[in-house]
């Protein structure tokens, strides 16, 4: 990548504040500018397409890495970006965080309080937590560790997850707000759905229409319309 690319992000980060885009309330606090900056985009664009400054912007570390991670997703917070772009940005923002260990700022989240130390749920990698963020009740997915977890390939996973998940927009997924964490846990966070999971509700509303909740499943896993 070159040297006035790198200049550029630096400078479009130095002085930002953390984007909270991703949580409602604080939509307003969100760092991104009014539009977007042409001649930064376009060399963006060239940056992702060209092998060699792509590979350059993966080997960025530390507080370079973190300003590159949260410009990129400050651009995909935007609903003006071509279909190509967005896809290459997104794969672009999961490499160099499952590379640098970092994720953008506007991810993580701060003064969340649980409203119990045993989790809701257990699941086969990870408990459901139950807390409050700004009045809000949230569910708090915290994955295990071990004495025996490998923490780089384990970073990576929640990493990828999270980067992922925060590009997503569905009628029929819910959101993620950020990542929380509370001692050595590190916490996807979501709305808190009183109704439970899928099959939690299916037990408690043995009469629901099954057939509709399996298709719109199914749908979004495939990426289709739900009728």
């Amino acid at each position: 990548m070159d040297s006035s690319l790198f200049l550029e992000f630096n400078t479009r980060t130095k002085d930002s504040q953390p984007s909270y885009s991703r949580w409602p309330q604080l939509s307003a606090d969100s760092c991104t500018s009014s539009s977007l900056d042409l001649e930064l985009l376009s060399r963006i664009r060239s940056v992702v397409h060209d092998l060699e400054q792509y590979k350059k912007l993966l080997e960025c570390r530390g507080s370079n890495a973190q300003k590159i991670l949260d410009t990129l997703q400050n651009l995909l917070d935007r609903d003006d970006l071509d279909a190509q772009l967005r896809r290459s940005l997104v794969v672009a923002v999961q490499r160099l965080s499952e590379k640098s260990k970092l994720y953008p700022t506007c991810f993580e989240l701060h003064h969340i309080i649980r409203d119990n130390q045993y989790p809701e749920v257990a699941g086969g990698f990870a408990d459901i937590f139950k807390g409050k963020f700004e009045g809000q009740s949230v569910s708090l997915k915290a994955f295990r560790i071990y004495r025996s977890t490998e923490i780089e390939h384990f970073l990576k996973q929640v990493c990828r997850e999270a980067i992922l998940w925060g590009q997503l927009s569905h009628p029929n997924i819910l959101p993620l707000y950020g990542l929380y964490r509370f001692g050595a846990q590190i916490c996807l966070v979501s709305p808190w759905m009183e109704a439970g999971s899928v099959s939690q509700f299916l037990k408690s509303n043995p009469d629901a229409p099954c057939v509709q909740l399996v298709k719109i499943n199914a749908c979004i896993n495939d990426g289709w319309e739900v009728d």
